[in-house]
């Protein structure tokens, strides 16, 4: 008996590693259009009307995907997962500028929460920083 049960979980391992990883193809396309848009949400600082008209709706679109990410990821925890929830929170100081006039104040207290992120990932730091920069000269 033992043996048949031995058996049957040896071919249920085989089936599930054999299966196509459909919801990791899924992920990483995911992944791809989450990037996509939040490249396109911090290119809105080219323009500063655009940037206060669309940033509101940028972020809404970018949170919409992360929970579709989450619902596709289930349990599972994947690093794409954690770089987008990550990348989310970074936007505070733009999210901040954007729900404020964009003048001298405003500017030094975005650049203010861009700081405390400074360690959280360099490489978004960097970014924002940019994108502030362009936005309050």
């Amino acid at each position: 008996m033992h043996r048949i049960i031995y058996f049957l979980f040896l071919i249920s391992q085989i089936a599930i590693a054999s299966a196509p990883d459909v919801s990791r193809s899924e992920l990483k396309k995911q992944y791809e259009e989450f990037q996509t848009t939040y490249s396109k949400t911090l290119d809105l600082s080219k323009e500063k009307s655009l940037f206060t008209k669309n940033f509101d709706l940028h972020t809404k679109m970018l949170k919409k995907k992360y929970a579709l990410f989450s619902q596709i990821e289930k349990t599972e925890i994947t690093a794409e997962g954690n770089q987008m929830a990550l990348d989310i929170e970074m936007l505070e100081p733009l999210e901040f500028l954007a729900s404020s006039r964009i003048n001298k104040d405003s500017c030094s207290e975005a650049e203010l929460l861009n700081e405390m992120n400074s360690t959280s990932d360099v490489k978004t730091y960097q970014k924002i920083k940019q994108t502030l920069k362009r936005l309050c000269r």
